[in-house]
C-alpha cells in the first residue's frame, strides 16, 4: 500500500526518489499542455506531480499557464502563482507570472467597473513588476504590463519615469511599445 507522501520522512533517498516522481509527472504535464485536446490530462499530472512535491516549480508554473493563459481563468492560477513565489522567491520569473496574474484579475475587474476590487490586484501586479525591473531592469516584457498597471493606477509620475527607464534599456524596442527616440 502507498502511504500518503506527506506522511513519509523526506530525507536523503527519499527526498531524491520523490522530486523525481514530481520531475517525471510535470514532464508529462508539459507534453499534454502542448496539445489544446489535452489540457485536463495536463491538470491531472501536474496536479500529481503536486501531490510528491507541493512546491515543485515546473508543475506550478505549468498549472499558472494553462489556468491563466490557455483557459483565462486567473483567478484559479492565483493560488499556484502565490505557491510560486513563496516556494522560489529568488526568482524573478516566478515573480512576472505572480504579477501578470494579478494584472489579468484587475483588468478583468475593472472592465466590469469593479474599481475597488481591481485595485488591490493592480497593487500586486506593481509590486511584482517593481521588484522584478528592480533586479533585471533590461527585462523589456515586463514594461508594458507595468505601464498598465500604473495607467489604471493613475500613476502619471510613476509612468514617465518608467518611459525613461524602458528607453534605457530597450530603445529599439518597438514590438514591445517602448516609445522610440
Amino acid at each position: 500500500n502507498w502511504r500518503v507522501m506527506d506522511e513519509v520522512y523526506k530525507t536523503g533517498p527519499t527526498a531524491r526518489l520523490i522530486t523525481n516522481y514530481a520531475a517525471g509527472f510535470s514532464r508529462l504535464g508539459f507534453v499534454a499542455m502542448q496539445d489544446p485536446d489535452q489540457t485536463d490530462e495536463a491538470i491531472r499530472l501536474y496536479t500529481l506531480a503536486l501531490k510528491f512535491a507541493p512546491d515543485y516549480g515546473p508543475a506550478l508554473n505549468g498549472l499558472v499557464a494553462i489556468y491563466a493563459a490557455r483557459l483565462l481563468q486567473p483567478q484559479m492560477a492565483l493560488p499556484f502563482a502565490e505557491r510560486l513565489v513563496e516556494s522560489q522567491p529568488e526568482l524573478t520569473e516566478a515573480w512576472v507570472r505572480y504579477g501578470g496574474v494579478h494584472l489579468m484579475i484587475a483588468e478583468g475587474y475593472a472592465r466590469q467597473n469593479r474599481n475597488d476590487e481591481a485595485k488591490p490586484h493592480f497593487d500586486e501586479a506593481v509590486e511584482a513588476y517593481e521588484y522584478v525591473l528592480g533586479r533585471e531592469p533590461e527585462r523589456l516584457d515586463v514594461y508594458a504590463a507595468l505601464m498598465t498597471a500604473y495607467q489604471y493606477l493613475g500613476y502619471a509620475d510613476r509612468v514617465n519615469n518608467l518611459m525613461e527607464m524602458w528607453r534605457m534599456y530597450g530603445p529599439g524596442d518597438t514590438a514591445g511599445g517602448a516609445p522610440t527616440q
